[in-house]
């Protein structure tokens, strides 16, 4: 069995039927010219579906003779639904929830730990208890990409918050050892904006507002829109490429 895009994948079973005792000067089978293979219409498998199958013959000549052989192919599709209920919309919640962790103000560190560890917690032991069901293989399925990846995407927001607590440290120590400034500046007096000045300078001031953050804030801002886009763009990558492989 190839595993490589498990639980995407595929598999063909293949059955035999043949004469080892006799070769075909006294048996030859062949094979029905109408419906050869009769398949049961109610016919449910717990992890698969039938998709198609296909007959062929498989002669065995030898040294003693030619020997009559039939082959039947069964083409069998992994019912994917489990997989989605069990390991990936729970995979994708634990990397949601991480990233609700940037939206925990950069101070309450150990709020943010607990989330950040709890879901990594989480998602080690589905992916362990996912490997546990599955024969050891030397290469890399699917289904472990998928895993592999949301273990690191939730390992990126823990390293991000902790990195974010400690440069909000520093800020504060920083500026406890400082003098405050304090200047008060008159607004200055001119010609009513328009709308469309107005509308411009929205635009200037959301920007500026975010220059004038602190670091830590500002680290906090781009994670917390770069860590779903990026999150995204994986989804999108993943599954164009395996449904494509599949489909071969």
């Amino acid at each position: 069995m190839n595993l490589k895009l498990f639980p995407m994948d595929t598999q063909t079973c293949s059955l035999r039927m043949a004469s080892y005792g006799f070769t075909t000067h006294d048996m030859i089978f062949k094979w029905k010219r109408d419906d050869p293979v009769q398949v049961t219409s109610d016919l449910h498998l717990q992890k698969f579906s039938l998709q198609q199958f296909t007959t062929d013959y498989c002669d065995s000549h030898t040294s003693t003779g030619v020997y009559s052989c039939l082959r039947v192919d069964f083409r069998f599709r992994r019912l994917f639904s489990h997989y989605l209920t069990q390991v990936y919309i729970p995979s994708t919640m634990m990397v949601i929830i991480a990233w609700l962790s940037f939206w925990i103000d950069s101070k309450k560190l150990t709020a943010r730990m607990i989330v950040s560890l709890i879901t990594l917690l989480v998602l080690a032991l589905l992916a362990t208890a996912l490997n546990a069901t599955l024969p050891p293989v030397s290469y890399t399925t699917a289904i472990d990409v998928w895993t592999g990846m949301c273990v690191t995407f939730v390992f990126l927001a823990l390293v991000i918050c902790v990195f974010a607590s400690y440069v909000s440290s520093s800020e504060n120590t920083a500026s406890q050892n400082t003098a405050e400034q304090n200047s008060i500046a008159d607004e200055p007096v001119g010609v009513p904006e328009t709308k469309s000045t107005l509308k411009t300078n929205k635009y200037k001031n959301v920007f500026q507002r975010f220059l004038e953050l602190k670091l830590s804030k500002k680290i906090d801002v781009i994670a917390r829109i770069a860590y779903p886009l990026f999150f995204f763009l994986f989804n999108i990558i993943y599954w164009s490429s395996n449904s494509s492989m599949s489909d071969e």
